[in-house]
């Protein structure tokens, strides 16, 4: 008997299996390659064989059948549209092509048996876990294969350095897997062609050090669903990398949906969208997941306008929650709870964001290079999100916008004293919602700063039937270098503070500003 054995179970389901030529039974006491000569036929085996470290090819279309006692060790089996029923394999590397429809992993794998090579060689295997096991160490950065399907029934996958899956079909369900020894990444997929789809649901993550946990790139559909990340985070830990993201989506097409996860205690941002094109027939749904503790951004999206985007009902704290810790580390936008570089026609509704002092709460940021032009980020409705003792809210070089009916409690203010700013607005409406602030550290702050950046021009800018509550002089600040138009109507104003002052709108700018109908409210 093998002192350590794989065994793996696999059942054929394929029509090219069937219709054997002959039965031949592999003898042990003579060399292998003679007696594999006759294709389409089925080969049977009765007793240990031990390869010694020979590669044996398998004819064209044959099936391999394992007896009780039966077993392959210690070389390499190449498969040639070949189904093996029933084997037990120890320290088998993989070659060719093999047609189990599927494959049933148990036992540890203890770094003997090629794992990556028979995901290879089993393209169209579904994989189904019956105990907890151990993938090796990948020896090489990237593979292709047809697909990676997962089941892992509820087992645990401790995993190691995993390599890049490319132009793989993903889905991986119902899986645990332990990453305290995960290097770089832990699941990367590149989808490269069309009709390729990366799914992963109900899969638990734990011990993430400081690596990207799922990474679908270049897919046409995307699915990330009730999965937890939990990570290796503690109040002492300090971060070293740039760019870490739990789950990043990386210029995928076609329909994106990441809903119900839980991610917390990770390194790096929760969630992030990256290099969309907007000329592509994209959707992008980002629901219902909740980030907590994490030492960059919590939903982000980066590096390219994301078009027709929905950020809805997620719970985000603690985001950006170490602060700077290493030279060069972005502590702008992308560490934001919730950020926009770039987008075409998005929803942000009905999030609640709690305990982010250290990073903006919102960070809209239309702007991206075009042709000799900065264009603006068109079409974004922000409206029910409750944000308390969080970051200020930023709106940069975007066109019609609307906010409405939020809820913004005591916020941290911007360097510059504002804790809403409006920068090259256009089109750009806000009302019904309630701002509740206080100065900044006593310093001159204004709750709303609405202006022009640098080159890029405000238009149109309205803000009415809002509930501003501030205990300091000023609601409403107008840059100098305002261009547009700028209407303030129908807006109730508590001045919080002891004295009975009045919350005025400043004016620095040479633009036509309205105000009417503003209602001040005195602290009894």
């Amino acid at each position: 008997m093998l002192k350590r054995l794989v065994v793996i179970l696999l059942s054929s389901c394929f029509a090219l299996s069937c219709g054997t030529q002959g039965k031949v039974t592999l003898s042990d006491q003579k060399p292998l390659t003679p007696q594999l000569t006759t294709e389409n036929a089925e080969y049977v085996v009765n007793r240990p064989i031990d390869l010694g470290g020979k590669t044996i090819v398998f004819p064209k279309g044959t099936t391999v059948v394992f007896k009780r006692n039966g077993s392959f060790s210690n070389g390499k089996i190449v498969g040639n549209e070949t189904t093996l029923k029933n084997p037990k394999l120890n320290n088998i590397r993989f070659g060719g092509t093999f047609l189990n429809a599927k494959v049933t992993l148990s036992d540890q794998f203890d770094g003997e048996t090629d794992f990556w090579g028979m995901v290879q060689a089993f393209p169209y295997a579904e994989l189904t876990l019956s105990k907890d096991i151990s993938l090796p160490a990948s020896s090489v950065k990237s593979i292709n294969a047809v697909q990676f399907h997962l089941d892992g029934k509820g087992h645990t996958v401790a995993v190691h350095r995993m390599p890049i899956l490319q132009n793989t079909d993903v889905q991986i369900v119902n899986a645990r897997f332990d990453c305290r020894d995960a290097v770089e990444r832990v699941i990367y997929g590149m989808g490269e062609e069309t009709n390729k789809t990366f799914v992963i649901r109900n899969c638990v993550f734990t011990n993430v050090p400081e690596v990207s946990t799922i990474i679908p790139r270049a897919y046409e559909d995307v699915l990330i669903e009730k999965c937890q990340i939990s990570g290796l985070l503690e109040d002492k830990s300090r971060s070293s990398q740039k760019y870490i993201y739990q789950i990043r989506v990386h210029s995928c097409t076609g329909k994106v949906i990441v809903r119900n996860n839980t991610i917390s205690n990770c390194f790096g941002a929760g969630i992030a969208g990256q290099y969309f094109n907007p000329d592509d027939n994209t959707s992008v749904l980002v629901e219902n997941n909740i980030i907590d503790n994490v030492t960059s951004g919590g939903i982000i999206f980066v590096s390219g306008a994301v078009r027709n985007a929905i950020v809805r009902g997620n719970r985000i704290s603690r985001t950006h929650s170490h602060g700077k810790q290493f030279e060069g580390e972005i502590d702008g936008g992308p560490s934001s709870a919730i950020n926009f570089h770039g987008f075409n026609n998005a929803l942000v509704e009905d999030n609640v964001i709690t305990d982010c002092p250290n990073s903006s709460s919102f960070d809209f940021d239309g702007s991206l290079k075009g042709e000799n032009r900065v264009v603006k980020g068109t079409g974004l409705i922000v409206r029910g999100n409750k944000v308390t003792s969080s970051g200020p809210v930023a709106f940069f070089a975007v066109e019609d916008v609307d906010v409405s009916d939020n809820s913004f409690e005591g916020n941290i203010f911007y360097s510059s004293g504002a804790a809403f700013f409006v920068m090259g607005g256009n089109n750009f409406r806000m009302h019904g919602n309630t701002l509740t602030y206080r100065q900044n550290n006593g310093e001159t702050s204004y709750p709303i700063y609405v202006k022009d950046a640098n080159d890029i021009k405000s238009g149109n800018v309205k803000i009415d039937a809002n509930k501003i509550t501030f205990d300091g002089n000023h609601y409403v600040y107008v840059g100098a270098n305002f261009s547009g138009e700028c209407k303030i109507d129908d807006n109730a104003v508590l001045h919080s503070g002891n004295a009975r002052g009045t919350l005025e709108v400043v004016n620095k700018s040479k633009s036509r500003v309205q105000i009417h109908n503003t209602r001040t409210i005195y602290k009894n």
